[in-house]
């Protein structure tokens, strides 16, 4: 699935929502008006505003109110919900209005004239990027110096990780043929690191970090392992959810197949 079917199936499904939640407010018979607030001191004064005649009517509510504020209030928040759905359907159905259906670039590749030129250069271009798909995947790499003894979970490619989700991750990414390694050692910056996973997007060809937090719920490893990376990886253009993909998980809350393919499909499919 491109990008544009992904909009695609998006509009459908904001509609869906849309309409689902025009349904429930209508249904839910929401009192008249909207919940508004006076600060006073550190107390909130509440109160109904209508419209009654063309005029804006402010009436005070009370702790024998609180039936109508919780409406109210709810009302207010089902409202701003439905208010954010519109918007994200008017961006998505400009996005489809304005995507290209058809690349420029391939009509000029078939263009007499530029097709002799270009043809050559490309094919040129793609036996480099295959090259550095073999170097990334084959090249010697003396991993992370840490703790080998760890090394116990066999994943699909023939390599050894460190957690059960690892593995995980490391056999979705060789089933979905996306070149990796895995704690391969690079040096940002000052700083010797070795990421969990070093990808190559294998259209793009641009390269990707996928770090995986396993214990979050260890304030010991947040501080030694998660703060310390991700000081480290903004400041030499790792961002996250641009080119740095982190995973959670704690011992109530594991990582599942679900969230992998559907990292693996929104980044590099």
């Amino acid at each position: 699935m491109d990008y544009l079917d992904s909009m695609i199936n998006e509009k459908t499904i904001l509609n869906e929502e849309i309409e689902r939640l025009e349904k429930e407010i209508k249904k839910s018979n929401f009192p008249d008006g909207y919940l508004s607030f006076n600060k006073n001191g550190d107390y909130y004064k509440k109160y109904q505003v209508m419209r009654v005649d063309g005029q804006r009517i402010r009436k005070f509510l009370t702790s024998k109110n609180k039936k109508l504020i919780e409406q109210l209030a709810l009302k207010g928040y089902k409202e701003c919900e439905l208010q954010t759905l519109k918007k994200k359907l008017k961006a998505t159905e400009a996005y489809i209005s304005e995507y290209p259906q058809n690349s420029e670039g391939e009509f000029l590749k078939n263009k007499p004239g530029y097709r002799e030129i270009l043809l050559p250069l490309l094919e040129s271009m793609n036996r480099s990027m295959e090259e550095k798909l073999k170097h990334l995947e084959n090249a010697p790499n003396p991993g992370n110096p840490s703790f080998p003894e760890n090394l116990i979970y066999p994943t699909i490619k023939g390599i050894m990780v460190r957690s059960k989700s690892e593995s995980l991750i490391s056999d979705e990414l060789f089933r979905a043929s996306i070149p990796y390694r895995y704690e391969y050692l690079i040096r940002l910056g000052n700083t010797l690191i070795s990421p969990d996973f070093m990808i190559m997007h294998p259209i793009t060809k641009e390269i990707y970090i996928w770090e995986h937090f396993g214990r979050m719920d260890d304030p010991e490893y947040v501080n030694n392992n998660f703060l310390k990376k991700m000081r480290i990886y903004p400041n030499e253009g790792y961002i996250p959810s641009i080119n740095l993909i982190c995973t959670y998980e704690t011992s109530n809350h594991p990582l599942t197949i679900f969230e992998v393919d559907e990292i693996i499909t929104k980044y590099f499919k």
